[in-house]
């Protein structure tokens, strides 16, 4: 796992987007990105003390994301 993660930041985000869907691809935090709850999932991503600060960092992420591609 060090060997590929240390290859490519490909591998790092397929895992981490595995991290995110669980086992059985219906997780928590898959379920608070599909509805664009993101001090959910910044609260179990990097606990409830943390979530407003990460949920806030997300948001201005997914704005600028969003102003890139605009819907056609």
């Amino acid at each position: 796992m060090y060997d590929a993660f240390s290859s490519s930041e490909r591998y790092q985000l397929l895992a981490f987007f595995d991290l995110i869907a669980g086992p059985m691809m219906d997780s928590l935090r898959l379920q608070a990105l599909q509805e664009q709850n993101l001090e959910t999932f910044a609260a179990l991503n990097f606990g409830a003390q943390n979530a407003a600060r990460y949920a806030t960092t997300l948001r201005s992420a997914l704005d600028a994301f969003a102003k890139l591609t605009p819907l056609v």
